[in-house]
């Protein structure tokens, strides 16, 4: 590794102390504090302002242009969501805060499903920080337990069952291959946003584009958190500091520019959007070979 050569990001599990750590004995092997070697570090220790909210952020970023140029409405789609760590957990208030209703959220132990929609995201946060799990945190006010249940007029989920609610969105955020064929036929949802990486299979690829459904591919969806690491690293070459503010406006241009690219690429072959990201990305890889 090195801040010219390999440059490692923070995944699942990963935080910012574990990032921190490495620079800290990178550092030490090379004789010189280097803090460009990798991204996803605490703000104070050379990381960018943004970093934690940049992965979902670009998502919600890529829905919204990929709405817009489809020529649907957002206001008041129905969404599940999938996992609720550090992606899931901001892509849910993103959507909320723009009009989405989000219905179902799930973690690896367990989900609600509230059909009218989930009001209180913070709440349910802080439920399943002090409990381990999404499971039971109904909340109304302060209170987030099962006797809110049948009040909100919810319902306990598994982890696999939110994928397959009568929903108009459902993001897979937490780990690879969520979506098999033995579940895609189940899937009710007509956009499929891929937060995680590879949730999808190649044959529930396939099922979901016989069904219709439009995937958001990762490469795509999920990008924000690599385009603020880079965010990240260009600061820590240039010795500048950017205002959370002004990262955010940035990753938007890109993720915004990214989803037009694709989504043309797509009408103009005749693709899905993940065979579009590739065309794009195939077409500028020999650009710059050629």
């Amino acid at each position: 590794i090195g801040p010219e050569i390999d440059v490692p990001a923070p995944d699942v599990n990963t935080t910012p102390k574990i990032m921190s750590w490495i620079r800290d004995e990178y550092g030490k092997a090379v004789g010189k504090d280097t803090p460009a070697v990798v991204t996803g570090k605490p703000v104070g220790a050379g990381g960018s302002e943004g970093r934690t909210e940049a992965t979902g952020l670009g998502g919600f970023y890529a829905l919204m242009e990929i709405v817009r140029l489809s020529g649907r409405g957002h206001s008041g789609l129905k969404a599940a969501i999938q996992g609720f760590g550090n992606v899931g957990s901001f892509l849910a208030g993103y959507m909320k805060e723009a009009g989405f209703r989000v219905v179902a959220l799930s973690d690896s132990k367990g989900g609600l499903y509230i059909p009218k929609g989930i009001d209180d995201l913070k709440a349910v946060a802080e439920c399943k920080e002090r409990s381990g799990t999404l499971a039971g945190c109904y909340c109304v006010g302060s209170v987030c337990d099962l006797s809110n249940m049948e009040l909100l007029g919810g319902r306990d989920i598994s982890p696999k069952e939110v994928l397959t609610l009568p929903v108009d969105i459902v993001a897979p955020s937490a780990l690879e291959n969520a979506i098999t064929k033995e579940n895609a036929a189940a899937i009710q949802a007509g956009i499929v946003l891929e937060m995680a990486n590879g949730p999808t299979t190649l044959e529930a690829d396939e099922i979901l584009r016989k069904k219709g459904a439009m995937v958001i591919p990762d490469i795509l969806a999920n990008a924000g958190g690599v385009a603020v690491s880079y965010f990240e690293w260009y600061q820590n070459m240039h010795g500048e500091t950017w205002k959370k503010q002004d990262v955010f406006a940035k990753l938007k241009e890109k993720i915004d520019a990214a989803a037009r690219a694709v989504f043309a690429a797509s009408e103009e072959y005749s693709v899905s959007l993940r065979e579009a990201a590739y065309i794009v990305a195939l077409k500028r890889l020999s650009d710059a070979a050629y």
